[in-house]
């Protein structure tokens, strides 16, 4: 039973600046974000483990936010309504693996957001 992060776990998230844009379409902006998570388990047995990373969700009816789902790593569970996905997987001592999280966000050109 372990009681919040373990140490023995190494995770990095970071933006991939190559798959990530901003677009000028008509009236709107568009901004697409794309996020590599890496995850090592740095322990000599094999662990069970359970990412979760989340997008921005639109309360606002002129803002869009749209998962992109063919690259967003397949997850186990995604919370629409909390904008949080969940990966599950078994990790073998040593071993490394990397999901990547893709969402695009399209509002008004006049409009500024914090992103």
């Amino acid at each position: 039973l372990t009681l919040g992060t373990d140490t023995r776990v190494s995770v990095k998230r970071e933006k991939m600046t190559d798959f990530s844009t901003t677009r000028a379409i008509g009236s709107d902006t568009q901004q697409t974000f794309t996020y590599q998570l890496t995850v090592r388990n740095n322990q000599s047995k094999a662990i069970r483990m359970t990412l979760k990373d989340q997008y921005p969700i639109s309360t606002m009816k002129n803002v869009q936010v749209t998962l992109n789902t063919k690259e967003t790593t397949p997850w186990t569970a995604n919370n629409e309504e909390l904008g949080v996905i969940t990966w599950e997987e078994e990790l073998a001592p040593g071993e490394t693996k990397t999901y990547r999280i893709s969402y695009t966000v399209k509002y008004p050109k006049n409009m500024r957001l914090n992103l």
